[in-house]
């Protein structure tokens, strides 16, 4: 492993996945879903992220072998270790990435499963093939907080990387080629890149789970990862596709919860009055009864009631004082 970052060439490919991934996140972003419908969602994603990543690394269990007992507690401390990482990554609000979250996420990931979470590794390590043979050898202990340093300075630099999404997918290859730790690299690595497109503002409300394309694609994604560091376009247009293609379903998800919004459930006032909620934020009822001069006040209440109640507006104060504000 150089200090050198990898090369890539740009190729059509990777500039069509990269406005593919611009489409889904600026639906995802604009797209009004009522919050606890986001939320639900968000949770499920976050789960799901958990689970792949760790199933990516052996893990034998599925979604419902969460909520029951299960013979292997390991597993499901795997699997709840890496959603408190992720609620980590998601929760954090500072702008650089430092050696320090890196110690963290590991932390985090490798609580209660080995002796020294958190800490660099002091030994050599090697992947091996079915066969016993190494196929990569990692760099000297002593390189690790080096290349980490370089790494760190690599996301933080934007200079360096303009694209934020390639830059999390290098950040992510970097890290499992210098695999600083004994165990718990892949966990932690795939921790990275979406802590990376988090902090570069691709983090799309939490509701990507990358990590269920990869495990689906475990062969590709490990052959990706083979990639020699002087041409990693190969590894990036692999990692764009799973990127896009989970933003995409993440997407059509949010679309799916507006559609019943059209539907004959709602009245079209009462989407007028949740588009005006929307566009104004903070709204009194005085302001929306002026704007519908020939509808009753009673009606206009229970209008705002059945949206309160739905979950889309959220009402706040009392008597004279009530706003009205999105959900």
């Amino acid at each position: 492993m150089s200090t050198t970052i990898p090369s890539y060439k740009l190729t059509p490919e990777m500039v069509n996945l990269l406005q593919e991934i611009e489409y889904s996140k600026s639906a995802i972003e604009n797209t009004f879903i009522p919050l606890r419908i986001e939320q639900n969602i968000r949770r499920q994603s976050v789960l799901s992220s958990s689970l792949y990543s760790a199933k990516i690394e052996g893990n034998r269990l599925h979604l419902n072998d969460l909520t029951r007992k299960s013979d292997s507690d390991k597993e499901k401390i795997e699997v709840f270790n890496l959603l408190k990482a992720i609620n980590f990554v998601l929760s954090d609000n500072s702008q650089d990435f430092s050696v320090e979250d890196i110690k963290k996420l590991h932390g985090i990931v490798m609580s209660g499963l080995f002796a020294s979470p958190g800490q660099f590794r002091t030994e050599m390590s090697a992947i091996f093939n079915s066969q016993g043979i190494v196929v990569y050898l990692s760099p000297p202990p002593t390189s690790v907080e080096p290349l980490l340093l370089n790494l760190v300075n690599y996301i933080n630099d934007d200079s360096q990387e303009k694209i934020a999404v390639i830059k999390a997918c290098v950040a992510h290859y970097v890290f499992e080629k210098i695999r600083p730790f004994i165990d718990g690299n892949g966990r932690v690595g795939r921790l990275i890149l979406q802590m990376v497109m988090y902090k570069k503002g691709y983090g799309m409300k939490g509701l990507l789970s990358v990590e269920e394309y990869l495990n689906e694609n475990r062969l590709g994604y490990y052959q990706s990862l083979e990639e020699p560091e002087s041409d990693i376009t190969g590894h990036l247009i692999y990692m764009l596709k799973a990127i896009s293609e989970t933003s995409k379903k993440a997407k059509n998800l949010v679309l799916s919860k507006t559609s019943y919004l059209e539907s004959d459930l709602f009245l079209p006032r009462r989407l007028e009055i949740l588009n005006l909620i929307k566009g104004h934020q903070l709204v009194t009822f005085d302001f929306i009864r002026r704007r519908f001069t020939k509808i009753n006040e009673r009606t206009l209440r229970y209008d705002l009631k059945s949206l309160q109640d739905k979950g889309f507006i959220t009402k706040l104060g009392t008597t004279n004082g009530v706003h009205y504000k999105p959900a």
